[in-house]
């Protein structure tokens, strides 16, 4: 057997034990997908998922007010100066009706371009600035309104009638527990007519929350009446928390 006979022999026989050992491996392989997979597909784990809800009812503390003033100008300048004039008097307004400077902060300020409907022209620019205002006596939330708008404020986003953080905070919690608690019974319930019962949970989610709304309404000027508004407090504000758990039954 000559030099190049031996050399393609050891290639033959180097290749044949790749082979068996990739066999090998394939193998083991193998029996460790199929070994996981009979143990997932074989599991005797009962899981049942429900949505429980807790809810919180209390009597509001205070109002948000989210209201500003929107200029425009042909120039930037002049559509910022305008603006700062309309906030500085309802700023003013609202600190004579009683209202702290702590309880009264911008939260949105925008100066932008506007433009012609093709795009093409320039028509000046706008200002935008939008305050926060934390009313704590809710007898004046209507005056507070009326005021601002006299001083020259022409934009109101929402009123939300609500309690302190704290408090807030507080509510959630409870209605927290009381949305887990309310899971826990429609999970027993539907555990109990199967004939099995809760022996432990998979997991818990908290889906959302929900916030008090608002209400009011704009009544016009009409001949020899002023323009005023009046604001109608709910009595009580309601807070919501849901939840969805996954218990195990058997």
């Amino acid at each position: 057997m000559d030099f190049k006979d031996k050399i393609i022999v050891i290639l033959i026989i180097v290749i044949i034990s790749l082979a068996g050992f990739l066999g090998y491996l394939y193998g083991v392989w193998s029996i460790k997908i199929y070994a996981i997979n009979t143990q997932v597909f074989n599991s005797n784990t009962n899981i049942i998922e429900v949505y429980g809800v807790g809810t919180i009812r209390v009597e509001p503390e205070l109002a948000i007010i989210i209201l500003g003033a929107s200029t425009k100008a042909e120039k930037a300048i002049q559509a910022i100066q305008e603006n700062a004039v309309i906030i500085n008097n309802v700023t003013r307004v609202l600190t004579e009706l009683g209202i702290s400077e702590e309880d009264i902060e911008t939260i949105r300020y925008d100066l932008y371009p506007k433009y012609s409907s093709s795009g093409e022209i320039l028509l000046g620019f706008c200002v935008d600035h939008m305050l926060k205002i934390r009313v704590r006596d809710l007898d004046i939330v209507g005056e507070v309104i009326d005021k601002a708008v006299a001083a020259g404020a022409n934009r109101i986003s929402s009123i939300t009638f609500t309690v302190s953080s704290d408090k807030l905070a507080t509510l959630r919690d409870e209605a927290l527990k009381d949305a887990v608690e309310d899971a826990r019974k429609k999970a027993e319930t539907i555990a109990d007519s199967l004939g099995l019962s809760i022996i432990g949970v998979a997991s818990v989610e908290e889906i959302s929350g929900s916030y008090p709304r608002w209400r009011y309404y704009y009544i016009p000027e009409a001949a020899g009446i002023p323009y005023y508004t009046e604001i109608m407090p709910p009595s009580e504000i309601t807070y919501k928390v849901y939840v969805k758990v996954s218990f195990i039954i058997g």
